[in-house]
């Protein structure tokens, strides 16, 4: 894969493709490379079984970003892209060539937060109208509004209810947010909306990775203790 290496001297090391997002019906990859601070274009024949970087249609962010996860937008051409080193969300909008072109940068953690702060996961809504983003370290959820054009505005944040929130995604029914929080062993869920409390679904037994479930009826006994 093309492009620089960023300035990390721990985490941008190498090329490191942490993801890869198909859009334009499967015909096309967008991977985020935490390595090299950019979003790599490949073109996908299944026919074929190839692949085809193509340089001239990436994005090189700012140095340092360490680009994760990445969403597409499902009605409008945009890309939101999680940088993890420096806790921001890059939006970028995908030209008819497949060219991706960013246009607004915000950060996913408060103002006045000083601490050590990761960022990780990123989930769309299902009707697109709010984006999310996991903290590892601020151990929250942050929910931003997608207006007009794609910007992302009116940022709020949600605690996880545990320690860091790895991974994130919509239930079956698309009310509300499910949160895995790694180092707690246990999934939450907050409402789609982003504004009220985690509420726990799942503990993990004994860091096995073997889930325990309650519905909300039982959640009321806190059985995390």
């Amino acid at each position: 894969m093309t492009g620089r290496l960023g300035p990390h001297k721990v985490e941008q090391l190498s090329p490191k493709p942490h993801q890869a997002v198909f859009h334009a019906g499967g015909k096309r990859l967008f991977v985020p490379n935490k390595g090299t601070d950019r979003v790599s274009v490949f073109d996908f024949d299944a026919t074929a079984g190839s692949l085809m970087e193509c340089p001239s249609l990436a994005a090189q962010l700012r140095e340092g970003t360490g680009p994760r996860n990445g969403v597409a937008h499902p009605t409008m051409p945009i890309l939101f892209v999680v940088g993890e080193l420096d806790s921001t969300v890059y939006a970028l909008r995908i030209s008819r060539e497949g060219r991706l072109d960013p246009f607004q940068v915000v950060s996913c953690l408060p103002d006045n937060f000083i601490g050590f702060s990761r960022a990780s996961a990123v989930v769309l809504s299902p009707d697109g109208a709010r984006l999310h983003v996991s903290n590892r370290g601020h151990d929250s959820i942050c929910t931003f509004d997608v207006v007009d054009g794609g910007r992302l505005a009116s940022p709020s944040w949600t605690g996880s209810d545990g320690r860091t929130p790895r991974f994130a995604c919509y239930n079956p029914e698309g009310t509300g947010l499910l949160v895995a929080n790694e180092e707690s062993d246990t999934i939450v869920s907050i409402p789609s909306g982003g504004s009220g409390p985690a509420v726990p679904v799942a503990r993990s037994e004994s860091n096995l990775h073997r889930f325990s479930t309650w519905g909300p009826r039982e959640s009321s006994r806190s059985p995390l203790g």
